[in-house]
């Protein structure tokens, strides 16, 4: 076995755990070198009319780059809501929201990603402000290196990264659709960002990690199991690779339904956010000094989500993934459609929704 610093302790790790971790940190380095010797700069975002007010959701928009997301959508013109998992963290944004950008320019809502009845909360709140129809999502929330946990029987960075993302979007189709009735334009098309990550290229989906414990027979030894053999790095990687893969399969999706949805994925880069606050005691003032100098800033990587959601570049397009604008590779996995099929599949049934897209 072999150590890696994570979360306050040292995590031992199996011999496959190992590889998944060392392909991580491999991945992330070669990522920030190259964004080190390209440095290409945030792409550009007019202000839009203001004549019609438009909702944008984003998720964990209280810290990180969903914050800085929250905020540069809201001086370019759109009514941001601030998603959350604590109200009060919210309403501390919206206030800075609004103080700079106006009242009324963001309001905070209940978003928990991490278990089946979470979504419902957010609806009924949407119900009672009379939020009818959205013109954009940003999935943005994650969890990054967080020891194992396990919610609604899932591994915790599957289940809010990747699982907890698809069940929001196919619950809240109908405010993206609502009103779109008959011939819809392209440029009037809603639009789904998903802030994606290049560790998506190291990631495997092994199935044991994807499917909820105690489905499994001998749940309790099971669990156990996994948990003797859990890496978080490997975890993380997973799960962006699976949101990669449910991103894909819901641009197809959505197609085949002809719905008025376009679907964009965006690599934020290597950011210096809070996600790495579960990083092991010795190492955080290492992050500290040198993230800042090395990093991109959650500033610079929120322009090129924000790009994703206001640019008339994409339209008539879906299915595409970009970095600060510029088009890029998604991971081999994510374009086969029948690993698109399998783990699409997997998630509508363990959480009870059709195949096929229904309003």
């Amino acid at each position: 076995a072999s150590f890696f610093l994570t979360d306050n302790r040292v995590e031992m790790l199996s011999l496959s755990a190992c590889k998944g971790a060392i392909a991580l940190y491999w991945t992330g380095g070669l990522a920030l070198l190259r964004q080190l010797w390209m440095r290409s700069p945030s792409p550009l975002v007019q202000k839009r009319d203001e004549s019609v007010c438009r909702y944008v959701v984003v998720t964990g928009a209280t810290s990180g780059i969903g914050k800085e997301t929250a905020f540069q959508l809201a001086a370019a013109g759109y009514r941001v809501i601030v998603g959350c998992q604590h109200l009060s963290a919210g309403q501390r944004v919206v206030s800075e929201i609004c103080s700079q950008h106006g009242s009324g320019s963001a309001v905070a809502a209940p978003i928990e990603l991490a278990t089946s009845t979470g979504v419902d909360e957010f609806l009924g709140w949407a119900q009672v402000h009379g939020v009818e129809s959205l013109h954009a999502v940003v999935c943005n929330a994650a969890v990054m290196l967080v020891p194992y946990t396990c919610h609604d029987g899932y591994e915790e960075h599957f289940c809010v990264n990747a699982l907890g993302h698809f069940r929001f979007i196919r619950r809240i189709l109908p405010l993206l659709c609502h009103g779109r009735g008959g011939r819809i334009e392209l440029a009037d098309y809603c639009r789904v960002v998903v802030v994606s990550s290049v560790v998506q290229h190291c990631g495997t989906l092994e199935s044991q990690w994807l499917r909820r414990s105690e489905d499994s027979p001998g749940s309790v030894s099971k669990h156990k199991s996994l948990e003797e053999h859990y890496s978080s790095h490997a975890a993380y990687a997973r799960s962006k690779l699976a949101l990669q893969v449910l991103t894909q399969a819901l641009s197809r999706e959505l197609a085949v339904a002809k719905l008025p949805v376009s679907v964009h994925s965006v690599d934020p880069g290597i950011v210096f956010t809070p996600l790495y606050r579960h990083l092991h005691w010795a190492l955080r003032p290492v992050m500290k000094i040198l993230g800042p100098l090395l990093l991109r800033s959650a500033d610079e990587a929120a322009a090129g989500v924000v790009w994703a959601v206001v640019t008339p570049t994409l339209i008539g397009q879906t299915g595409t993934y970009h970095e600060q604008g510029v088009d890029i590779d998604v991971a081999p996995a994510a374009r086969d459609v029948a690993v698109q099929d399998v783990l699409w599949r997997h998630c509508c049934d363990t959480s009870g929704m059709s195949h096929r897209l229904e309003l």
